[in-house]
């Protein structure tokens, strides 16, 4: 028993302190996330700390990071790569002093995840892997996000895709919405035809020419003046940088094919 806990333990322990360098810090990561312990260190420790090494961030810089933000070790790839993209347009020095004081802040949003219906594992799982897209919203703008999303798509999908919870509320969900809403009460799309999560999450040039150009082309119709320009206004809370790079990796998420997304039915 005591040899396959030894086999278990030893090597995330190993792999921890080539990263944090200290005894001390690897207990203070371990008391932060001691989920790590239960993962091979060779699979997805290894994947994303090989994925920060190659956006150029150095030794120092990542055993920081580890340190304040240990679960960054287990986050899957759509997730590390929002944390890496935040903390990326904050500047990751700031970012990394500002998480390490984020506790208060976080506990204020376990109590509106709560109000919504989340559960305790769900608000844990979310504020745990998904703290640097908590961090930079506000509470009245968490709020507001939950009370418009929970009303078009269900409570799983936000909960599978918190990814939404990125996306500007009058930048890009609402406008969305409003042109599909249109479009549906003039016949020219079904209720059942239309997933939200896609819609919101879909690059810019994709949605418009899914469900702006092709109904002009088809119909004649402008369904909203001056609607590339709406769009491309803000779609993302955090920052007008690399919008299209992020609406094309979060269109993964939902095993979409951008190259599919752009096609005309």
């Amino acid at each position: 028993m005591s040899s396959n806990i030894d086999r278990q333990l030893t090597p995330s322990i190993t792999f921890l302190k080539i990263i944090l360098e200290d005894d001390r810090n690897v207990l203070i990561a371990l008391a932060k996330c001691p989920e790590i312990i239960c993962d091979d260190p060779n699979n997805t420790p290894l994947r994303n700390l090989k994925f920060l090494e190659e956006k150029g961030l150095d030794s120092s810089l990542i055993s920081r990071f580890v340190l304040i933000f240990p679960i960054v070790l287990l986050l899957s790839p759509e997730q590390l790569y929002v944390s890496y993209k935040i903390a990326e347009g904050i500047g990751f020095k700031k970012f990394l002093c500002m998480m390490s004081g984020a506790g208060i802040k976080f506990n204020a949003y376990d109590k509106i995840l709560k109000g919504f219906g989340f559960s305790e594992e769900s608000c844990v799982s979310l504020l745990k892997r998904w703290s640097p897209l908590f961090f930079i919203l506000g509470s009245e703008k968490l709020k507001e996000k939950l009370d418009f999303l929970l009303e078009v798509v269900d409570f799983l999908t936000v909960k599978k895709y918190p990814y939404l919870l990125c996306l500007s509320l009058e930048g890009r969900i609402i406008p969305r919405y409003e042109i599909i809403h249109n479009l549906q009460s003039i016949g020219l799309l079904q209720d059942d035809e239309v997933d939200f999560a896609k819609v919101f999450l879909m690059p810019t040039s994709s949605f418009l020419d899914e469900y702006v150009h092709n109904f002009e082309v088809q119909y004649g119709i402008d369904m909203i003046p001056d609607c590339e320009d709406q769009q491309r206004n803000k779609d993302f809370d955090f920052g007008d940088y690399e919008l299209e790079e992020m609406a094309s990796f979060s269109s993964k998420m939902l095993d979409l094919d951008p190259k599919t997304i752009t096609q005309n039915p």
